[in-house]
């Protein structure tokens, strides 16, 4: 938790990967924040993790009104039903 503390304070990453990591729903906060709060973030990898549900849509939620990242990797992820459904609502909206 400490690193993305630092991240949010230190930070000008213009790459950010974070792959195969099994997140707990405040580890995957601490993401959404730090790409939520970055002026510079440019790709983010977030390929094979574990994710709680309901996590994609918070990230969803903020990628929405980023305009820095050009390049998000999510393969190999499962995305729950009920996460698919959200993601493709937020897209809508």
């Amino acid at each position: 938790m400490q690193l993305m503390e630092s991240l949010l304070t230190l930070s000008q990453l213009k790459k950010f990967a974070l792959i195969n990591v099994h997140h707990t729903t405040h580890s995957f906060e601490k993401v959404v924040e730090y790409v939520a709060k970055s002026e510079s973030l440019e790709e983010i990898d977030l390929s094979m993790s574990v994710v709680p549900r309901g996590c994609w849509v918070k990230l969803a939620t903020v990628l929405k009104e980023n305009r820095t990242l050009r390049n998000l990797q999510i393969g190999f992820n499962v995305l729950l039903e009920e996460q698919s459904w959200r993601l493709t609502q937020a897209q809508l909206d």
